[in-house]
């Protein structure tokens, strides 16, 4: 590090051979070690061995790979997506999240791409990093265009959507923002109720399939109980909290 740092041009092949070999090494603590000290100095020119290491047998090495992925110039490598697609199958969210992170170095349409399809992850480690990405490359008033569009449009599951408002209730928005995503998630809830009360009278009329309707029920209202809460969650950023408070406790009570 110091080679280079001081610019001291004598000793300079020498630390591209050290460095090299530590990259290409068969140790996992010499490969961290040479992964580290890219993640100070991305170096293109080492790019084909950091993508190697990226599918290396060792979680340990692969997480270090994807810190020193994350610290090259936007958009700086755009043929690492089958790469970073391909890690990010994993069952690890700290893997997944690091991935995510590391869409920086794709082209601005794959990275919008792959982060809108992380934002339906089920971890929320994951979906931060989308937004945070999101946010990073695209500007805060564009990423909140997109995840406010994202909400609007019923993409992913509720779960993904009360992260994405959590996110924009973080920003200081227009009250007119929230105040669609409430109405349309309101709007959504009384479609799942009016389907809730339709299943219930069926269930009434037909004891053979009762098993079935049973469950189908049982989906409907958790369904309309998450949609209500999107719902609450963004009234909260414009009504008093207190009233919120009070709907909430109401609901939950069944009162």
């Amino acid at each position: 590090m110091g080679v280079y740092r001081y610019a001291l041009t004598d000793l300079e092949q020498a630390a591209q051979q050290t460095w090299e070999r530590l990259l290409s090494s068969q140790h996992d603590f010499e490969n961290i070690a040479g992964l580290e000290l890219l993640g100070r100095i991305p170096e293109q020119r080492l790019q084909p061995r950091l993508h190697e290491l990226m599918q290396h047998s060792s979680a340990r090495v692969r997480r270090a790979a994807l810190n020193a992925l994350a610290r090259f110039p936007q958009g700086a490598l755009p043929d690492f997506a089958p790469a970073l697609k391909e890690l990010y199958k994993s069952d690890d969210p700290e893997l997944r999240a690091l991935c995510v992170t590391g869409y920086r170095v794709l082209d601005p349409e794959t990275r919008r791409a792959l982060c809108m399809q992380a934002l339906e992850d089920e971890h929320h480690a994951v979906r931060d990093a989308a937004l945070s990405l999101l946010e990073e490359s695209e500007g805060r008033g564009q990423a909140v265009e997109v995840v406010s569009k994202w909400i609007l449009e019923n993409r992913g599951f509720p779960r993904s959507q009360q992260s994405a408002l959590n996110a924009l209730s973080r920003y200081r928005l227009p009250g007119e923002v929230f105040e669609r995503i409430a109405e349309l998630k309101v709007r959504d809830a009384s479609t799942f109720s009016r389907a809730l009360r339709v299943i219930r009278r069926e269930r009434g009329d037909n004891v053979q399939h009762d098993s079935v309707l049973a469950l189908v029920e049982t989906v409907l209202q958790e369904r309309v109980t998450q949609v209500l809460d999107l719902a609450l969650m963004a009234m909260e950023n414009f009504e008093d909290r207190a009233t919120i408070a009070a709907i909430r406790a109401g609901l939950a009570s069944g009162d």
